[in-house]
C-alpha cells in the first residue's frame, strides 16, 4: 500500500458485483458508513482501490480504530477495545497503547483485551495496577490484577512478567487439554472415522 485517501465516489471504478464479494469481516461492517467505506481508498501503484474490497484485515482494523482513538484522546473519553492485537502488527498495538499510556495524555482512557503476552511488560508498558488477567476454571471465571501479587510472592517492579506468566505463576493460562477435547468432539461427530470430511 502506498497511501490512505478519501475520495469522491466518481473517481472509484467499482462493479456492483464487487460490493457482493466483500469477504466476512466484520471490521469495518458498519450499515449507516457504507458510502464512506467505498470512499476509503488505498492507493496501488498510483490506482485507488476500495480498502474494504482490497486491503489487510490489519490496515482495515487500522483504519477503523483510527477514529475512535483520536476522538478518545481529544475528548478525553473512555475507549474499549476486544483483542487489540488481533490482526494487528505488535510494533502498531503499542504504539496505540503508548498514545494512551504517557504524560501527555491526561483524560482519555483505553481498556482493552489482547493476547499478545509481550505487552505485560510493565517495566517498559505498565504499572502493576493496570494489567489484570482473567482465569477461567470450572468454578467460574475470575478477574485480578498484577497488583495482588507482592513481592514475597515473587513480584516485583523488576521481576520478568511475561516469563513468570508463561510458567503459570500468574494464572490465567489456557489449558492446553483444550485441543484434546476438541479432537474428540471431532472424532465423536465423525464416528471415530479421522479421514472423514
Amino acid at each position: 500500500m502506498d497511501n490512505f485517501e478519501l475520495v469522491d465516489l466518481d473517481r472509484i471504478k467499482i462493479r456492483d458485483r464487487d460490493i457482493f464479494e466483500k469477504p466476512e469481516e466484520k471490521v469495518l461492517d458498519l450499515p449507516e458508513n457504507v458510502m464512506d467505506q467505498i470512499r476509503l481508498v488505498s492507493t496501488y501503484k498510483g490506482v485507488h482501490v476500495p480498502s474494504i474490497l482490497f486491503d489487510s484485515t490489519g490496515t482495515k482494523k487500522m483504519a477503523a480504530l483510527a477514529g475512535y482513538v483520536i476522538e478518545a484522546l481529544e475528548q478525553g473519553r473512555i475507549l474499549v477495545v476486544d483483542e487489540l492485537d488481533s490482526s494487528i502488527h505488535f510494533k502498531l498495538t503499542r504504539a496505540i497503547v503508548a498514545m494512551f499510556n504517557n504524560e501527555l495524555n491526561t483524560d482519555a482512557q483505553m481498556i482493552f483485551t489482547v493476547h499478545d503476552i509481550n505487552l505485560m511488560d510493565c517495566r517498559r508498558m505498565f504499572r502493576k495496577e493496570q494489567i489484570w488477567f482473567v482465569h477461567k476454571d470450572s468454578d467460574g471465571v475470575y478477574v485480578y490484577s498484577l497488583a495482588d501479587f507482592t513481592a514475597q510472592q515473587g513480584v516485583r517492579d523488576t521481576t520478568d512478567i511475561v516469563e513468570k506468566y508463561r510458567k503459570g505463576i500468574l494464572g490465567a493460562v489456557p489449558e492446553p487439554d483444550l485441543i484434546n477435547s476438541l479432537l474428540s468432539i471431532k472424532d465423536e461427530v465423525h464416528g471415530g472415522d479421522t479421514d472423514a470430511k
